[in-house]
């Protein structure tokens, strides 16, 4: 698996860990909960009903991938400040 890979894979799980930590990606309203950090990407509304929002969710693996980039580029060495 190559870099890029590796990247979008742990962005699109780093997504969905951190989507359902209490206090951080979870959060409810009533009987309602909604999921997704920073923005929201998953709800359920109880008896089975729930949403899914594709551009949270590719907002939040966006954000995510771009976030592994930078910490991969500071710990390998090659991030210049130029």
């Amino acid at each position: 698996m190559n870099k890029k890979q590796w990247l979008i894979v742990s962005s699109l799980i780093l997504t969905v860990f951190l989507s359902f930590i209490p206090g951080i990606g979870y959060r409810e309203e009533g009987n309602y909960r909604f999921f997704g950090v920073p923005a929201q990407w998953l709800g359920y509304y109880g008896d089975g009903q729930i949403s899914f929002e594709i551009w949270g969710f590719l907002l939040n693996v966006g954000i995510m991938y771009w976030l592994l980039f930078g910490v991969n580029k500071l710990v390998s060495g090659r991030f210049s400040w130029r």
